[in-house]
């Protein structure tokens, strides 16, 4: 779909970001080292900070290797901090600048990266290799984690990112250590610990008839010890004064828009180009209906894996059609509330999700908008934005509320190169701009 991104050029540019003052801290955490980790809690900023702390290095070629269901957001932040990146799908693709690609990817175009050499490899999400023995791990770390043989071995710097070093217990540390650190692994006669030295020294252990079982940790004051100044770790509570309470991003999602009438594809092209889009958009909406459906089951596929790739402990998710929120109720451990939800309904739904195991909560912006609380969550992804700012300003205020501990991070799904990601750039824009003004 060839459409003008005016829009988006502006917006890009309009977001390019300043970085607070923990994120400083980060950067240049990250310069002063080859081998580095950075381990804050999801929604610090992890990507920004590694691309702004790159850029200033003047890193040239780099590697980025993420979950599949982010490669567009690693490039929108590419594009924030003025760098040239593009999605690798294909050996074809790589080429100078900042090459995207996902750990399934990597893992079969393994042979192709390693011909060349790297200024970077950022490893997104970094507990992705977690697992010593694993395919995408031996591809990158090399078989044996001292990166002979993996995409590693011929990059300059390696900086791993991750929110959750360790999802299980200690063990899975041991191939990020070894690869990136080997001298923290020395033991007391100058050789390097075995991923069992590891085990045996840091974690708590049983035999369950079967083999070894890992159930816990030991020694970890010893462990930090080794880690400490290789790995920078931040959590919400200590950089919360640097935060502002809530945050609006746009996330670009995979999604084919087909069978899109060409006259409405002109009709929104012209209401794009008044000085109030939105107000505009709404006028013709009768015109648009089909767009806006076709958009939003184009996205559910993407923002599924999103959800189940992302970090976060909890997410609310906002959709307008019943389609959409059909699909997205496909997602485990969700619960939901749109307009044939009975009060009781509505109120076990908020209690399984504030008070019990329910990870994500799916609301129709109608029916779930206003009246309802969601801090268990500070994460709210708009599936499908209201055209009205104020109706998003009311949704968003579900996790940003009384009660809320923690800063706010709120999405807008969107399908880059479309009329889709012009119009979603607009809602954010001015969602974030009533927020500003307190309206």
């Amino acid at each position: 779909m060839d459409i003008p991104n005016i829009l988006v050029i502006k917006e890009i540019k309009k977001n390019r970001m300043q970085a607070y003052p923990y994120q400083e801290t980060g950067i240049d955490f990250l310069k002063q080292r080859n081998n580095a980790c950075l381990w804050d809690e999801p929604g610090l900023g992890k990507s920004f900070q590694s691309l702004s702390a790159a850029k200033a290095l003047g890193v040239k070629n780099a590697i980025i290797v993420c979950p599949a269901s982010v490669r567009m957001v690693w490039k929108t932040e590419c594009a924030k901090v003025g760098l040239t990146s593009q999605e690798i799908t294909n050996p074809v693709h790589i080429k100078s600048g900042f090459n995207v690609v996902s750990y399934e990817g990597a893992a079969k175009m393994h042979d192709i990266f390693k011909r060349h050499k790297w200024d970077l490899i950022i490893l997104d999400e970094a507990h992705y290799l977690k697992s010593h023995k694993a395919r995408r791990t031996k591809s990158i770390y090399g078989d044996k984690c001292d990166t002979l043989g993996g995409i590693a071995e011929n990059c300059l710097r390696i900086w791993t990112l991750t929110g959750t070093p360790m999802p299980n217990d200690p063990s899975e540390l041991w191939a990020t250590l070894h690869t990136l650190f080997p001298d923290a692994l020395e033991k007391a006669n100058g050789r390097l610990m075995t991923y069992w030295d590891f085990v045996n020294k840091y974690c708590k252990t049983k035999n369950n008839g079967f083999g070894v079982q890992i159930i816990g940790g030991k020694n970890l004051s010893d462990l930090r010890d080794r880690i400490r100044g290789r790995a920078l770790r931040r959590k919400k509570d200590e950089v919360l004064k640097d935060l502002p309470p809530i945050r609006y991003e746009v996330l670009p999602l995979k999604g084919e828009l087909k069978n899109i009438p060409s006259d409405e594809n002109e009709l929104i092209k012209e209401a794009l180009d008044q000085a109030e889009p939105l107000d505009y958009l709404k006028k013709i909406g009768t015109h648009v209906a089909s767009l806006r459906k076709i958009t939003g089951l184009a996205k559910v596929d993407s923002v599924i894996k999103w959800v189940k790739e992302s970090p976060f402990e909890k997410v609310v998710l906002f959709a307008h059609h019943k389609a959409v929120i059909e699909k997205l109720r496909e997602l485990e451990g969700s619960v939901y509330v749109d307009g044939s939800c009975s009060q009781s309904q509505r109120e076990q739904a908020v209690k399984d999700f504030q008070e019990g195991d329910a990870k994500v909560f799916i609301g129709q912006i109608q029916a779930a908008g206003t009246g309802l609380t969601l801090t268990a969550a500070n994460v709210l992804l708009f599936v499908e934005a209201s055209w009205t700012p104020a109706e998003n300003r009311q949704a968003a205020d579900r996790i940003h509320r009384i009660g809320q501990t923690d800063s706010c991070l709120v999405y807008f799904a969107m399908i880059p190169d479309s009329i889709d990601e012009n119009i979603i750039n607009v809602v954010k824009r001015k969602t974030a701009t009533y927020k500003e003004l307190g309206l």
